[in-house]
C-alpha cells in the first residue's frame, strides 16, 4: 500500500485522514521520518497492530490514528515522546494499555488526549493549572 519515497522522507507533515487507504500501518516502519512533526492517518482502513515504529519519531509533535481498525497494546514509550502534544487513538475499538504507563514521563506534555472506545485501563485524573 505505502511505498518508500525520498519524498516522504522530507515532509513534516503527513496528512491523509479520510482517504479510505487499506492495509497494514506496519508498511510505513521502513519510511525514515526523521523530520516528521504531524502524522493524521486517521478515518482509514489501517488494520494492524499498534506499531512499535512511531516510538522513534523523536520530531512527532501530532498523532491522529483515529477511527481505524488497529488493535494491540499501546508501547509505553509513546508517552515518552518529548515533543508530543496531540494524540487521537479513538474509536479503533481493540486497543489495549495502561493510562498511568502511557501518561508517565513526557506523556504529562500532551494537551489533547482523546482514547474514546478502546480499551485502556486506568484512572484518568483531570489536572489544571489555573
Amino acid at each position: 500500500m505505502f511505498q518508500r519515497s525520498s519524498v516522504i522522507e522530507d515532509f513534516g507533515d503527513y496528512n491523509l485522514r479520510g482517504c479510505w487507504l487499506p492495509g497494514p500501518i506496519s508498511s510505513l516502519s521502513s519510511v525514515n521520518f526523521n523530520s516528521l512533526s504531524v502524522l493524521n492517518i486517521g478515518f482509514n482502513f489501517l488494520w494492524s497492530k499498534f506499531s512499535i515504529w512511531l516510538l522513534n519519531i523523536s520530531s512527532i509533535v501530532f498523532i491522529d490514528l483515529s477511527n481505524n481498525p488497529l488493535y494491540g497494546q499501546i508501547s509505553f514509550g509513546l508517552g515518552e515522546l518529548p515533543n508530543l502534544h496531540y494524540l487521537d487513538l479513538s474509536e479503533n475499538e481493540n486497543l489495549t494499555g495502561s493510562l498511568s504507563q502511557l501518561l508517565s514521563g513526557s506523556g504529562k506534555k500532551i494537551e489533547f488526549l482523546n482514547l474514546a472506545l478502546n480499551d485502556f485501563l486506568g484512572i484518568f485524573l483531570a489536572c489544571s493549572s489555573y
